[in-house]
């Protein structure tokens, strides 16, 4: 079963998946760091839905990864990057 946390912030609803992910060197591999999804919405509106765009290096662990998705999140809101021009 996946795990989401869900946080709210203003208007918005955040939920953020995080999982880990493997070195691919054996089947035994032990996690390489923990990577986060993230959906953002709006009033049941979903207005983005993608993961932080440094993706290169993965956190080392799964709550570094939520506050790092969460982090970005409320720094998209805070630009108001979702805010519809006129």
């Amino acid at each position: 079963m996946l795990d989401v946390l869900q946080e709210t912030w203003g208007d918005y609803t955040v939920g953020i998946l995080t999982f880990p992910v493997l070195e691919l060197q054996t089947r035994t591999s032990s996690p390489g760091g923990y990577v986060a999804i993230e959906r953002m919405d709006r009033g049941g509106e979903v207005l983005a839905d993608g993961h932080l765009p440094r993706s290169s290096r993965p956190s080392e662990s799964a709550p570094e990864a939520q506050r790092n998705a969460l982090e970005y999140a409320i720094i998209l809101i805070g630009h108001r990057v979702f805010d519809e021009t006129s």
